[in-house]
């Protein structure tokens, strides 16, 4: 083994506690509100229907990349969800703003596997 290397047991508790650290933090983003109220707009909202079609599924990205930050009364959240519909596939971005406690969208857009972007706000 080279010098300096971690033993593999280290290097099992370093991959261990990784993957309990990407487990919570899925666990955690995927019980929060602002998610809710993000997936809530996808799959409900007539602007992403007229342009997916009638949906089949729809799944977040996480590879896509997310964020979220919120309190009590304020915050902020960018989602992207995988949205497939009778139209095609599309990535659905979703950002959202939280403010005196309610949630809003404030920008949508669709992006076809083709890279056709469509707004959707």
């Amino acid at each position: 083994m080279l010098a300096g290397w971690p033993k593999r047991r280290c290097l099992y508790l370093y991959l261990g506690a990784t993957a309990v650290t990407l487990a919570l933090t899925a666990v955690v983003l995927l019980t929060s509100e602002s998610y809710e109220f993000a997936r809530g707009f996808v799959t409900s909202d007539p602007h992403v229907a007229q342009v997916t079609g009638p949906q089949k599924s729809n799944r977040i990205a996480l590879l896509k990349g997310f964020r979220s930050t919120f309190g009590d009364r304020t915050g902020e959240a960018q989602f992207t969800f995988n949205v497939k519909g009778d139209r095609g596939t599309f990535d659905v971005l979703v950002v959202t703003e939280k403010r005196d406690g309610r949630w809003a969208v404030i920008k949508a857009s669709a992006t076809s596997n083709g890279g056709a972007t469509s707004e959707l706000s």
